[in-house]
């Protein structure tokens, strides 16, 4: 039997769909992805997030049977890439790659065009890696303790490259710069690619840079890692000393990696989207790739990347006060 709609019921339905309310999201939820996907990467092309992204856009793309194909933004810490995807549509057809450093900025007193924890939707962590403390081969420097008596000698002939300011890489040269009575200048890249570049060339001599980003140049020798962040000894730099153990505070903490959509989005496409992302990230190839870059695959759910982003704003608020890090 059929069932007959009044006319006022099915004037009613016709009122919201047209206006946009929850009958046509769901509608938008059952053909979607129906065009391609991007995901933007708050860095330029060549680094470690770029390579990852684009090696995640494959399986994406198999998983939700669509194009999806990634779309580079460098500059101001990610605030450009993190400003262009909140004033995206909230239709789940533009991700963003995020980092630590969204969570890092409102403790800087940075002013930021959009909220991360109002304007974004977690669709899940990809990664963990901790950042390198590295200088370039022409110093010759060995150790922590040396690059300290040299800068401290001949502090204009030092600085620190980091990937871009209110990053971790710049949170943490500045706590470095202040737990060890140095001021060396900071020179911000957009991204560790072009920073790499500098620090092969002998341009900037010191620089604090993410380990998978590092791990083909240490291999070949052409930069000397000193230390890393984290609570122990990262697998791909055995011998290498952690920063905590070497009496530097606030060193423990890692950067993460992860994926967000604008809030606003219907509630099925960020389902859709966070079960492949989950299924993506669980393929071999992309576990073998994390793993070969030197990175810790996540293993949380999307809730639980959430509630991490929360705690995780909350120590790195800790360390930027207690370190007294300003932007420039």
């Amino acid at each position: 039997m059929k069932t007959k709609l009044s006319g006022s019921l099915r004037n009613l339905l016709a009122c919201l769909l047209a206006c946009g309310v929850i009958p046509s999201q769901v509608a938008h939820a059952d053909d979607f992805p129906s065009r391609p996907i991007r995901i933007i990467v708050p860095f330029a092309a060549g680094g470690a997030s770029d390579k990852i992204a684009r090696s995640l856009a494959v399986p994406l793309a198999e998983t939700l049977k669509t194009s999806v194909f990634v779309e580079n933004k460098p500059g101001g810490g990610s605030i450009i890439a993190m400003d262009f995807a909140a004033k995206a549509p909230a239709d789940g057809y533009t991700i963003i790659y995020t980092q630590t450093s969204v969570i890092q900025q409102p403790a800087l007193k940075m002013k930021l065009p959009y909220d991360i924890f109002k304007d974004f939707v977690p669709l899940g962590q990809i990664n963990e890696a901790p950042n390198v403390l590295v200088v370039s081969k022409q110093s010759n420097i060995k150790s922590v303790e040396e690059l300290v008596q040299r800068a401290k000698a001949d502090p204009k002939n030092f600085a620190f490259g980091s990937y871009g300011s209110g990053t971790s890489s710049h949170i943490q040269g500045e706590s470095f710069n202040l737990q060890s009575g140095l001021s060396l200048s900071h020179v911000p890249y957009k991204g560790a690619g072009p920073l790499l570049l500098d620090l092969l060339g002998g341009q900037v001599n010191v620089g604090w840079v993410d380990v998978m980003t590092l791990q083909p140049y240490i291999k070949t020798g052409d930069l000397t890692p000193l230390a890393v962040t984290g609570t122990e000894p990262h697998r791909t730099l055995p011998g290498v000393h952690t920063m905590q153990s070497l009496g530097y505070k606030y060193m423990d903490v890692v950067g993460w990696q992860g994926l967000a959509v604008r809030s606003g989005t219907p509630q099925p496409i960020v389902d859709k989207l966070q079960v492949a992302v989950k299924t993506s990230l669980a393929s071999k190839k992309m576990q073998d790739l994390l793993i070969q870059l030197g990175a810790t695959p996540a293993t949380i759910s999307a809730q639980e990347f959430s509630e991490k982003l929360r705690r995780d704003a909350a120590t790195w608020k800790k360390l930027i006060d207690e370190s007294k890090i300003e932007m420039e």
